[in-house]
């Protein structure tokens, strides 16, 4: 199906602006413990953290010695999983030197979108404590994927972006102690971009990537709209962060700043959240197939979490083949459209699915482990019978 001539569907339902979000609460306290996984200790076999902190005793050099030393171990392994990693690494849409991405300013400009009401914005500083309540408020659904990376696909833009000149030896220790291999933080990236054929929702990504401010102006660095939006919570719309929603993506011209309170602004408001639906839906089908591509139980959105087997099944069904599976996944919207296609496939199929679905992820966590004991290896050999 060509980019362009996919069409959304917009499904309108009773749900308000407010609610279009709403989280399956039960099943994201689990999953959130998940996806704070890398922000804590590494749960590692034996002696796992002692390692880990006699590893950030190493100066640089010696720690990027272990880490090359480690990688050399996880190649000599030639894994199943390393060569779907360098399949992707090999694809025409990897790019050899990606290009560093210079946000500058990633709010809406008050002064185009909402003259009327010049309210001077002020960046929160790191220590303040309205920063710390809006993280506390809205990060608290984000889902942090396994893999710590140095490079960013960015769904508006269709370009893969490296994020920091030289990634920290610490975050490939742990990429690897996850059971990753190298440059999987990469292949993920180009999975991505390999899948994201459906234009119509650029200019939503590049919408709900800028950074969320409230209505007496102050920028909340590192919360992005989709962040609010995702969170569930009662938010500020401010006129600058919807008007440019209204002028750029809904056509619509004729708004202006100050926007009056009543039922065409809440319409609005509506219309933003239903848009922001729709563009999740499609976002979280690309995540959730790219992590359960390299993984068997990754953290993932709650949304996806529910067809994991689902989306095993059919990855093995068609051979891991990432030219097959992108055809398989390409024209749909969601996950649920997703899984439709998914039952006609096991129906058109003799394969036992019980069977298909565990053997694949057996297999994913076998080859998990073997990094992981690859990598304890070496820690262990240099970090303390060398002292």
């Amino acid at each position: 199906m060509d980019k362009k001539d996919h069409r959304r569907d917009h499904e309108r339902t009773g749900s308000t602006w407010l609610a279009v979000a709403e989280p399956f609460r039960k099943k994201w306290r689990r999953l959130r413990g998940l996806g704070i996984f890398l922000l804590l200790p590494i749960p590692t076999q034996g002696d796992g953290q002692v390692l880990l902190d006699r590893f950030g005793k190493l100066d640089e050099p010696k720690q990027r010695i272990v880490i090359e030393q480690i990688e050399t171990e996880i190649d000599a392994l030639d894994l199943p999983l390393s060569e779907l990693v360098r399949g992707l690494l090999e694809h025409p849409e990897a790019p050899e030197h990606p290009p560093s991405y210079r946000e500058g300013r990633t709010w809406f400009d008050e002064k185009k979108y909402a003259p009327g009401l010049p309210i001077k914005r002020k960046v929160l500083p790191e220590n303040h404590p309205f920063l710390a309540r809006g993280r506390k408020k809205f990060l608290k659904q984000k889902v942090y994927y396994n893999l710590r990376t140095e490079y960013g696909y960015h769904l508006g833009k269709n370009k893969i972006f490296q994020l920091s000149k030289e990634r920290d030896p610490r975050d490939r220790l742990r990429q690897y102690l996850l059971g990753y291999p190298p440059r999987a933080d990469l292949a993920r990236e180009v999975f991505l971009k390999i899948f994201d054929t459906n234009s119509d929702w650029d200019q939503h990504a590049t919408y709900f990537d800028h950074t969320y401010t409230d209505r007496k102006g102050n920028v909340y660095l590192g919360i992005t709209l989709f962040d609010v939006w995702n969170s569930g919570q009662q938010l500020e719309c401010p006129d600058v962060d919807v008007i440019p929603f209204a002028w750029e993506i809904l056509g619509q011209k004729y708004w202006k700043s100050p926007i009056p309170a009543g039922k065409r602004r809440t319409g609005l408001y509506h219309d933003i959240g239903i848009s922001f639906r729709d563009y999740r839906r499609y976002r979280i089908m690309l995540e959730g197939v790219a992590s359960y591509y390299f993984a068997s139980d990754p953290p993932v959105s709650p949304f996806v979490e529910v067809v994991k087997n689902e989306i095993h099944f059919m990855i093995a069904m068609l051979d891991s083949d990432l030219s097959e599976v992108a055809r398989f996944v390409e024209g749909h919207k969601s996950v649920s459209e997703l899984n439709i296609s998914i039952a006609d496939l096991y129906k058109s199929s003799d394969a036992r699915y019980e069977d298909v679905i565990a053997t694949r992820r057996r297999l994913l966590d076998e080859d998990h482990q073997k990094i992981r004991d690859a990598a304890i290896d070496v820690l262990e050999r240099e970090l303390i019978e060398k002292g």
